[in-house]
């Protein structure tokens, strides 16, 4: 398979949680997966530059308690595709006077070293692939994408 037909796959796939792992097998395509490690809590001034933008906009929009860092990959047929950082995003809301707790599942490529908010077709799948309809529509807020 060529990069141009995994794009397609990453575009419009949905995916399956192996049980009892942090592994993703695509449904359209049970050679293309992606895996995570195991996360570690960071404070918000080691997040990458190209991210800060996207916390202040986050931070503005909910009561941001906790950000972790998990390293993981994508994979076709066993062979590395692309190596990812994520960032899960946890706190609150304040929504019709109680607090709805969050989870804000993001990231972005890491060649990109600016404070630009770039998502990447791998990103874009991840983003898509962890976060609910609210936290999507937060992600949707805070990068205009």
């Amino acid at each position: 398979m060529n990069f141009e037909n995994i794009k397609s796959v990453l575009e419009n796939n949905s995916w399956h949680q192996v049980n009892g792992e942090r592994r993703y097998i695509s449904k359209d395509d049970l050679y293309l997966s992606f895996w995570l490690g195991e996360e570690t809590v960071i404070e918000d001034f080691n997040l990458p530059r190209n991210l800060h933008s996207f916390d202040s906009y986050l931070s503005q929009l909910a009561q941001i308690n906790k950000i972790e860092e998990m390293s993981g990959a994508f994979e076709y047929n066993s062979v590395k595709l692309e190596n990812f950082k994520l960032y899960k995003f946890s706190g609150h809301v304040h929504r019709h006077g109680s607090k709805k707790p969050i989870s804000v599942y993001f990231t972005v490529h890491p060649g990109i070293n600016d404070d630009k908010t770039e998502i990447d077709m791998f990103s874009k799948a991840l983003i898509n692939a962890l976060n609910d309809k609210y936290a999507l529509n937060l992600i949707n807020q805070c990068t205009d994408d």
